[in-house]
């Protein structure tokens, strides 16, 4: 945290579940918003300002 002060750091392990080039796909990030919170079992998800839906069309 001394050299990145974000409050929300990530790290996301999809070992087994997708792959880039062979190699398990890992996400490593930090923000000042929080994207998703665990509670209960549930995950809420809270996107950030500027992000918008996207689908399998345009619309």
């Amino acid at each position: 945290r001394m050299l990145n002060p974000s409050p929300y750091m990530f790290f996301l392990d999809f070992k087994g579940v997708a792959e880039i080039g062979g190699e398990p796909l890992r996400l490593i990030g930090s923000s000042p918003e929080m994207h998703v919170r665990l509670e209960d079992g549930y995950a809420h998800l809270h996107p950030i300002a500027g992000t918008r839906w996207r689908g399998k069309t345009e619309e």
